[in-house]
């Protein structure tokens, strides 16, 4: 990576994050055997005005090398959660989400343990398996978010 796309993330990944620069999007994942939806993966996407579409693997690297990652893990889950909440209220159907974390917020749980989070899941009475975890690294490294 060049070190102008490097210190353009670094210098303007908050402001992006605050300005609705950066959304999340969800990719079905499809069963291999019936070839239907069995959940969606949430990924963020930076839609830049000056520079267009900044891709993942251009800002994620820069997110963990400058330790801001767990801002765009906190974001993703936090509008995940959100998301199935609305669903859940307006009685559409619901299908789980998995929300890719970093290696360090995955290991240290920190994300899980966030206040803001747990109060998201109590008050949203989120239903077992509705959404999950997982490490960037690889689906061996899971972890089930569950009501609470």
């Amino acid at each position: 990576m060049n070190n102008t796309i490097r210190d353009y993330v670094a210098n303007h990944f908050e402001e992006a994050l605050q300005s609705g620069c950066i959304t999340v999007c969800y990719e079905p994942v499809l069963r291999a055997l019936t070839n239907k939806i069995c959940s969606f993966e949430a990924l963020a996407r930076w839609h830049d005005p000056e520079r267009g579409e900044i891709l993942p693997r251009d800002f994620i690297p820069v997110l963990e090398e400058i330790n801001k990652i767990h801002l765009l893990d906190h974001f993703i889950a936090k509008t995940a959660i959100q998301a199935l909440h609305t669903r859940q209220q307006q009685d559409l159907p619901i299908v789980p989400v998995v929300i890719n974390l970093s290696r360090r917020d995955f290991c240290l749980s920190a994300l899980l343990r966030h206040p803001e989070h747990q109060r998201a899941h109590r008050q949203n009475r989120q239903r077992p398996r509705l959404a999950s975890l997982q490490s960037r690294d690889g689906p061996d490294r899971e972890m089930r978010l569950r009501a609470g």
